[in-house]
């Protein structure tokens, strides 16, 4: 829950949801610190659902200032429709900018505030929804939860953006993997398309860094690396290479290090597939070293694995008997990778024509 940050229970106006804050500011009660706060302290990000409020958090100004920090004297004036102190619904705050109200978008917050009169009001609006939905992608998140549907302009009867505004942004713009206003530094990541010094450790293995494998196509997680198998690499907020010593090898089935015996282990150091040359969409590819696995290359890249017994049919899109895919008939699946297994059943282009409902 990344909303109510701040509120009327506080003695000067604040921005409840935004992404940043200004300097000089708190910068703890923030979006972008509370999911780097989760992040950092080992929860995977593909598992953080980012919190997106349909609604605005007003005060009751005591004084002329308006903006940020400014003082109050209270929750600002109960919704003409949810009726509470405090609180408004996105088609109420519509309703007091086309009543006179101003609307300030700030370039830190990257949210607007509004006021009228003596009443202050932070919330989300459209932009401010499809600059966080870029930041959920860069930071590579799991999703959005949303408080709550009916506070949106359902019946486009206040705000004149059509039904459901703020909740088709956020299904527009994660469904479309193209970031819309990227940044020059990518916030809260450490990954970059650098490629780093190649150093030998003590033990001798090479530290290939970015030339050898790169958190930037991987979702949250821990990954084998592909030319040791005694190391593995977390992809977070940051990328970390890791090893589990001298005597056992990654396991990314139970995402741990393992005693050999339990390990397929294939090292390729050839291993080149990526989903940057790919076209953006909902599309699998065969991992060009393993016909049993194959790639997902919608937002990020994800490897995926057929059960046992199958193979990545690339004409048909889906895993098939391995009889059925000629080039992978002489494989010998190794056992034991049943805990990634995932079979698809349906011909990518029948995902490809599924019609999502607006909301």
């Amino acid at each position: 829950m990344s909303y109510d940050l701040h509120g009327s229970w506080e003695s000067q106006t604040g921005h409840h949801s935004a992404l940043f804050a200004p300097p000089g500011q708190d910068q703890t009660t923030t979006v972008s610190y509370a999911a780097t706060m989760w992040s950092d302290g080992g929860v995977p990000g593909n598992k953080l659902m980012i919190g997106i409020g349909t609604y605005g958090r007003s005060f009751t100004l005591s004084t002329s200032a308006t903006g940020l920090g400014a003082p109050t004297n209270g929750g600002g004036t109960p919704g003409t429709y949810t009726g509470e102190a405090g609180f408004m619904a996105y088609y109420e705050i519509c309703d007091l900018l086309q009543n006179g109200g101003t609307s300030v978008l700030d370039d830190v917050l990257q949210s607007p505030y509004a006021y009228n009169g003596n009443q202050w009001v932070g919330y989300d609006d459209i932009q401010s929804i499809t600059n966080k939905m870029d930041w959920i992608k860069e930071n590579r998140y799991g999703g959005v939860i949303v408080w709550a549907i009916d506070l949106d302009d359902f019946s486009n009867s206040h705000c004149n953006e059509g039904e459901y505004p703020l909740l088709n942004a956020i299904k527009t713009n994660l469904e479309n993997d193209v970031i819309t206003n990227p940044t020059e530094d990518p916030v809260a990541s450490e990954i970059t398309e650098e490629t780093a010094t190649t150093t030998i450790n003590e033990d001798g293995h090479t530290d290939k860094g970015f030339d050898g494998f790169s958190c930037w196509d991987y979702s949250t997680g821990y990954y084998s690396d592909p030319t040791d198998c005694m190391y593995y690499f977390q992809c977070q907020t940051n990328m970390l290479e890791l090893s589990c010593g001298s005597t056992q090898y990654f396991n990314e089935q139970i995402r741990s290090c393992d005693w050999p015996a339990n390990v397929q282990c294939v090292s390729n150091p050839d291993a080149t597939f990526t989903c940057r040359d790919k076209p953006v969409g909902l599309n699998y590819y065969r991992d060009p070293a393993d016909c049993t696995r194959y790639y997902s290359c919608f937002l990020v890249q994800t490897q995926l694995a057929c059960s046992e017994g199958f193979a990545f049919n690339q004409e048909l899109g889906y895993c098939d008997w391995i009889s059925n895919v000629p080039e992978c008939k002489q494989v010998s699946q190794p056992k034991g990778r049943n805990n990634r297994d995932i079979v698809i059943l349906q011909k990518i282009s029948h995902i490809k024509e599924r019609k999502y409902p607006n909301f």
